[in-house]
């Protein structure tokens, strides 16, 4: 826990540097390595490492995991970090320094040194410090905001003809259940109100349609009179899908893709609804008048679900995630527990899945941003679909560095 504080010390002290810096980590000393010649030499490495255009910073002396440094660089907006390990081999100092890309969490540049001696190890730190500093190219500010520009803008996807755009929600933190603009209409089940934090991650612009259902499947959905009852039409979202039904779907459009979508966890379901970073504070999804927002009961008249995006979409460009059809979560559901948690998954096991947003056959209290269903995974009924998530790769956090 005081690791982690001091992390966020760092992150905090950090956050305000240019985005053109490498920031130096101490260099960490291994079985048999005092500590003192460890700190000495992450000294003269940082005195001598002057790679081009760059701005160098020291991390402060604090130990961390390659994943804490890559987050703390993150947040310091460095372009490359460099980190090394100092182990002892037959009595004699071997240093292992790497410089990694904060972006891509890859290594870019290696080097060992021998040190036999102790006396001759400013030498030797000093022609290692050179040699990585020489190798390291420059990335210009243009290049990091192109990179950031493309990372950040929608991605569009084709299936046999039918294209589909997902929207990337930065990941962020925020409360999560009956929040104050939920007003008097919340649930039990959507206390206690508590802190979350989510990733990074992009999400359906609409929910998953019949257009793309049949792209996808190759043909549609016939269960208890398929989608003839209540809305057909390729821009009309697919429903009568079970929880399992979305999974076949998911996995075959990860095979057609190569790409890594699934179903919302009901955490980043919520905050995308929210609008992440860039909510306003609506008690729905884009606004506190649910007729702006949503199909529910008392504009369909019970006539079913409606075509996508009709309605207006929330601070993010989301559309529907009041109304039209309740979407499927990964989650099995379960009561909110009074605690702060990062990237919740629900709980381990359970008999039903979460449904959120509310939809076409419900009232208004059942549109709202914080309200919560669940249902079998196998049920299948005219007011429940889905939305896609997909998964924007994590640095993985490694044992050895």
């Amino acid at each position: 826990m005081k690791r982690f504080v001091m992390l966020l010390t760092v992150m905090f002290m950090c956050c305000m540097m240019q985005a053109q810096s490498i920031v130096v980590f101490d260099f960490k000393a291994g079985d048999g390595v005092p500590k003192t010649f460890a700190d000495s030499v992450t000294r003269v490495f940082i005195a001598n490492f002057h790679p081009k255009d760059y701005e160098i910073e020291d991390s402060l002396g604090i130990d961390l995991t390659k994943q804490q440094k890559l987050e703390t660089a993150r947040q310091m907006e460095a372009s490359r970090m460099v980190m090394a390990n100092i182990s002892l081999v037959e009595e004699k100092f071997v240093v292992l320094v790497s410089a990694v890309n904060v972006k891509t969490a890859e290594t870019d540049t290696k080097f060992k040194a021998t040190i036999s001696e102790i006396i001759e190890s400013e030498r030797i730190i000093i022609d290692l410090a050179s040699r990585i500093a020489s190798k390291i190219d420059i990335i210009t500010a243009e290049e990091l905001e192109e990179e950031k520009r493309t990372q950040t803008m929608p991605k569009s996807f084709t299936i046999n003809g039918v294209t589909f755009e997902m929207i990337y929600v930065e990941g962020g933190t925020f409360k999560m259940g009956a929040t104050e603009e939920q007003g008097k209409d919340v649930y039990d089940a959507e206390k206690p109100v508590h802190k979350v934090v989510v990733d990074d991650f992009y999400i359906g612009k609409f929910e998953v349609t019949q257009g793309l259902w049949k792209a996808v499947m190759g043909s549609e959905i016939t269960d208890s009179g398929g989608w003839r009852g209540y809305g057909y039409g390729d821009n009309f979202p697919a429903y009568r899908v079970s929880w399992k039904d979305c999974q076949a779907f998911v996995k075959k459009l990860n095979e057609l893709t190569g790409e890594n979508f699934r179903l919302p966890y009901e955490a980043e379901w919520e905050y995308a609804a929210r609008g992440g970073n860039k909510s306003e504070g609506h008690k729905y999804s884009g606004s506190d008048v649910v007729n702006d927002v949503a199909w529910y009961t008392s504009n369909t008249y019970d006539s079913g679900t409606q075509p996508v995006g009709t309605k207006t979409p929330n601070e993010l460009g989301i559309y529907d995630m009041s109304g039209n059809v309740w979407e499927w979560c990964m989650d099995w559901y379960g009561d909110y527990e009074d605690k702060a948690i990062k990237n919740p998954k629900g709980k381990a096991s359970g008999n039903n899945k979460v449904l959120r947003g509310g939809s076409w056959s419900r009232g208004s209290k059942l549109c709202r941003i914080a309200s919560r269903g669940y249902n079998l995974p196998d049920a299948r009924f005219s007011y429940n679909g889905f939305r896609l998530v997909l998964v924007v790769e994590q640095p993985v956090d490694e044992k050895a560095e």
